[in-house]
C-alpha cells in the first residue's frame, strides 16, 4: 500500500529500515544519487553508504530527506516502527481509544 505522499508503509511492527525508505523515495522521483546527496547537503558516498544500510541515518537527516521527497515525515517515522510523539502523547491521554482502534480496525492486543 502507498501512503498519501508516496511512501509504502506497512504495519507499525514492521520496521523498516531508513536506508529502503530512502533509496525507494529517491528513485520513484527519478532522482540521481549525487543530486539528492548534494541537495540533503551530503557527501554521495554517505547517502550511497545510508541507502545500502551501512550507515543509520540520524532523525534529524530522515526528516529533511521526508521534507526533499515531498514526504510526510510521519510516514517515514512510521516506516522505522515510531509512532509521532503528538499521537502517542493522544493515546496516553485516552486509553480508550486504543481499544477502540482495535475494534475498528480488528486487531486484538495479541496481535500487536
Amino acid at each position: 500500500p502507498y501512503g498519501q505522499h508516496g511512501a509504502t508503509f506497512g504495519r507499525v511492527t514492521e520496521k523498516r529500515p531508513v536506508a529502503s525508505i530512502l533509496r525507494e523515495l529517491r528513485q520513484k522521483r527519478g532522482i540521481s544519487l549525487r543530486r539528492a546527496a548534494e541537495d540533503l547537503g551530503i557527501a554521495p558516498s554517505h547517502l550511497s553508504r545510508l541507502e545500502r544500510g551501512e550507515k543509520v541515518a540520524s532523525a534529524d537527516l530522515a526528516a529533511r530527506a521526508a521534507r526533499y521527497y515531498g514526504t510526510d515525515s510521519d510516514i517515514v517515522a512510521l516506516e522505522q516502527g515510531r509512532v509521532p510523539e503528538d499521537i502517542l502523547q493522544i493515546l496516553r491521554n485516552n486509553p480508550g481509544l486504543l481499544a477502540s482502534l482495535r475494534a475498528e480496525f480488528g486487531q486484538t492486543s495479541e496481535e500487536t
